[in-house]
């Protein structure tokens, strides 16, 4: 499932999140399958000190292990994404299961 993973930290702390961003991506390099996969470049928005990744995740543990690792200088928020051809099916399915029980009613 991927997620966009939303982070900020304080410029203040730009030192130590560098280097261990730098040692997190040589450990996802080392043991990938306990990582969630990151897709594409991380953004950054107006600057310095946030932005948002895209990331590929089987287990929740594979999110987590980015929240621990750079959890002391960062703060994430993890949203998943869906794609807008199976919502749109889902929200079909949905509304043909109310329409038909709504017909039991009557």
């Amino acid at each position: 499932m991927k997620f966009i993973g939303y982070w900020e930290y304080d410029s203040k702390d730009e030192k130590e999140v560098i280097a261990a961003y730098m040692r997190m991506l040589e450990q996802m390099a080392e043991e990938p399958k306990k990582w969630a996969k990151m897709i594409g470049d991380e953004m950054v928005i107006g600057g310095c000190g946030k932005g948002y990744t895209i990331y590929e995740a089987d287990e929740p543990d594979q999110l987590g292990r980015v929240c621990v690792w750079m959890g002391p200088w960062c703060h994430y928020n993890f949203v998943p994404l869906f794609a807008v051809t199976a919502q749109m099916a889902l929200v079909e399915e949905r509304n043909k299961f109310l329409a038909e029980a709504e017909k039991e009613k009557q």
